[in-house]
């Protein structure tokens, strides 16, 4: 009917203005940490086989951005503690995640970025945080909860 929108468009018409679907928050998303060229990035010593995967970016002005994608959901969905091997130690670190409430995929609404989610004028107000913890050297290491989507930004000098 009229009151489901279609789970494959971006965004729909809303009362205010438009209310954002969850491939809408997917480009947002893309759109943080795509910026440069794609670098070669691999799972390894997935001994539990977690449904995860991984993109690097570098980006501009030194910064690389490193995307972690938890594809385990549901009841027996796993959370996946990575570490990512940079081979030099950043300057600054900064995370931004995109998760939903409740963590059940079926769900269309409830969706963030960063804690926040789109306003029906299309602003948002997310933000990237630093992390402060999990930092060993040349490696970080990062929770990435089932259903849920973690990019790290690492700057170096």
């Amino acid at each position: 009917g009229p009151d489901k929108p279609n789970v494959y468009t971006p965004l729909t018409a809303s009362a205010n203005g438009y209310t954002i679907l969850a491939p809408g928050y997917g480009i947002k998303m893309f759109d943080l940490g795509s910026r440069g060229d794609l670098l070669p990035v691999e799972v390894v010593k997935n001994e539990e086989h977690l449904n995860l995967v991984a993109y690097g970016v570098a980006g501009p002005d030194d910064t690389l951005y490193v995307t972690l994608i938890n594809r385990e959901y549901g009841p027996s969905g796993r959370s996946a503690t990575v570490s990512v091997e940079t081979g030099k130690k950043a300057r600054t670190l900064e995370v931004i995640t995109m998760e939903q409430a409740g963590r059940d995929i079926a769900q269309i609404d409830g969706i963030t970025i960063g804690g926040a989610g789109f306003q029906e004028d299309g602003t948002w107000k997310g933000s990237w945080r630093p992390l402060a913890e999990g930092i060993e050297g040349q490696k970080v290491r990062v929770e990435v909860p089932p259903a849920t989507a973690v990019m790290v930004k690492l700057v170096y000098p």
